[in-house]
């Protein structure tokens, strides 16, 4: 079995767009004569629209798994006839009846238990769907760069593609890993355990901010995501970073609105020298932060300079060593930095907003959660100007979600996972929204409401699951065919090999690799003594062509030819050449 993977271009995208914008339009036309909005036309639209898109991707040869935008809209739009009808609704309010003998409890304000109850089911069904996706891939380039990194601080191996840009803190907390465990296994499983702490970090300050409802809601939405479900079980440092910064937040807040137990200030100081050394771009976020709490709290600073001092201290002498290093190394203390930004691939300045925007919604937060913080964003603008504490903290937050995206799209090219730190505090707006919004439905539309979001999120995150471990195992005959390939270069002697995959294959075979581009030059030369190959992948990334790929074994000597064969095309087969200089 294959997993095909469509991409929406080209005539499909215009499809999917002509089918939706006409069912839009059918919807607001016959809204526009009755002047009232009927949910079995509503139902009957979405569910044709949803047939439509799905004979679509079929008949392209894609996976209707991969969109569950038409699923999406065809459960909608059966409800939506369901409590339309009367009989439907009259069938669903006595089925209802069912949670009235479990809880007398409005199912929109459940009692403390209920909710710890709640989201301990919602935090085991993340965890284990994170766990589950350990396995599976082969690391990645990011990751195999740190463990690479580790690996040499531990057994003097080659390190290769680790520049100054490189966070040093990544591979300070593989090296530690690997100590324990020398495999890849471990190193997913510390990513996966340091991303369900991240999400645990966005529960907590749900609660400081009186949201532990919407913050449950907004975990195991966000954990149904294919983002990330993608990105969760890699050794990279967005989630990480990004639960390390929310844990600013709750510091920062709890100190100056002075709430019990508050944790010194100093803490969040601490917390963003973590951060920093693990990913430079935190640098970003903290001063969104800093300069978002100061117009906050700006009336409360001067009863906590003292702490606001000691804090910035702390920052300084933390991070000093990085300044310290990036003078003696680029001449400058913001070198590394600025050098960080450059290799990043910025086409041009918002190059990263610009993916950003194109990316929303469903590849930048999943479907689901991407509407409800278009809603989130919607209400603080509506409630900008009214003084309670929660909507003080729904403004603060979406301040610096906001602000901070901008910062990170303006200075670096797009990644999903470079946004994860705004998509969650952002979730957590959006669900606080919803949630107000709910509480002025009538009873039975929220009893509806709430087993039909439960069903929806178990479902989401169940085939969320499902869809991520198909794709981690397909990978498995590509990460077999690099395995393979590192064990026919692998030796006892230092060796070279020339490849486009240069991280991982040093992290498989030991072996220090250099790029086609490095090969090319008049100054490569195999070293005598030193055994030096060649790896060509049949669909590999960034291959040679055929006669460049001849131009380059032209000028050396091939002692031996090794094809080895993939049971998929994803890389195809390997070849991997023997070669030794012709003088």
């Amino acid at each position: 079995m294959r997993f095909a993977r469509t991409a929406v271009v080209g005539q499909e995208r215009v499809a999917f767009y002509a089918i939706w914008g006409l069912v839009g339009v059918i919807v607001a036309l016959h809204g526009l004569r009755t002047r009232t909005i009927n949910t079995g036309w509503i139902g009957v639209g979405l569910v044709i629209g949803a047939a439509a898109q799905l004979a679509v991707i079929v008949a392209r040869g894609g996976s209707p798994t991969v969109y569950s935008l038409g699923t999406s809209a065809a459960m909608v739009g059966i409800a939506a006839w369901v409590v339309g009808s009367t009989r439907g609704a009259s069938s669903i309010t006595r089925g209802t009846r069912l949670f009235e003998r479990i809880s007398k409890d409005p199912p929109w304000c459940p009692t403390n238990a209920q909710l710890r109850t709640a989201a301990y089911i919602g935090f085991i069904a993340a965890a284990v769907g994170t766990f589950v996706l350990v396995s599976g891939a082969p690391l990645g380039h990011d990751e195999s760069v740190y463990a690479l990194k580790a690996r040499a601080w531990l057994e003097g191996t080659p390190a290769t593609g680790f520049g100054l840009h490189r966070p040093v803190g990544m591979p300070a907390v593989a090296a530690v890993i690997l100590w324990i465990s020398d495999s890849t296994t471990a190193l997913r499983l510390g990513a996966a355990i340091t991303a369900l702490l991240s999400l645990f970090a966005l529960w907590r300050l749900s609660l400081i901010g009186g949201r532990s409802t919407a913050g449950m809601l907004t975990v195991v939405s966000f954990a149904a995501s294919q983002p990330y479900l993608r990105r969760a079980p890699e050794f990279l440092n967005d989630l990480v970073t990004s639960g390390l910064m929310i844990g600013v937040i709750i510091v920062v807040w709890s100190h100056f609105e002075g709430r019990y137990r508050a944790l010194p200030l100093w803490v969040a100081s601490a917390l963003t020298t973590v951060a920093f050394y693990l990913r430079y771009g935190s640098a970003l976020i903290f001063i969104v932060i800093a300069i978002v709490s100061a117009a906050t709290f700006r009336r409360r600073l001067k009863q906590h300079v003292r702490a606001i001092s000691v804090a910035t201290a702390l920052l300084f002498v933390g991070i000093a060593p990085h300044l310290v290093y990036a003078q003696k190394t680029t001449g400058s203390i913001l070198g590394i930095l600025a050098k960080s930004s450059e290799i990043a691939g910025r086409a041009y300045l918002g190059d990263g907003l610009v993916r950003y925007a194109y990316w929303f919604p469903a590849k930048l937060a999943g479907t689901m959660l991407a509407v409800v913080m278009l809603i989130g964003v919607i209400s603080v603008v509506r409630r900008w100007h009214t003084r309670t504490p929660t909507d003080r903290f729904d403004r603060y937050i979406t301040l610096i979600a906001l602000l901070s995206a901008t910062a990170v799209g303006l200075t670096i090219h797009g990644e999903q996972r470079y946004v994860f730190f705004n998509v969650l505090l952002l979730g957590l707006v959006g669900w606080s929204a919803v949630l107000t919004i709910a509480r002025q439905w009538p009873d039975t539309t929220r009893r509806v409401a709430t087993w039909g979001l439960t069903l929806t999120l178990a479902f989401s995150l169940g085939s969320g699951v499902f869809e991520a471990r198909l794709r981690s195992d397909l990978m498995a005959d590509h990460r077999a065919v690099l395995e393979a390939v590192g064990d026919t270069i692998a030796g006892d002697r230092p060796c070279t090999v020339v490849t486009s995959y240069s991280p991982q294959l040093t992290w498989m075979s030991g072996c220090a690799a250099v790029s086609f581009a490095t090969a090319t030059l008049s100054s490569f030369r195999p070293q005598p003594g030193e055994p030096t190959y060649l790896a060509t992948f049949e669909n590999g990334k960034r291959q040679p062509g055929e006669k460049d790929l001849a131009a380059l074994l032209e000028r050396f000597r091939v002692v031996t030819v090794e094809p080895i064969e993939s049971l998929t095309d994803r890389i195809g087969d390997a070849v991997v050449y023997q070669i030794e200089d012709k003088q």
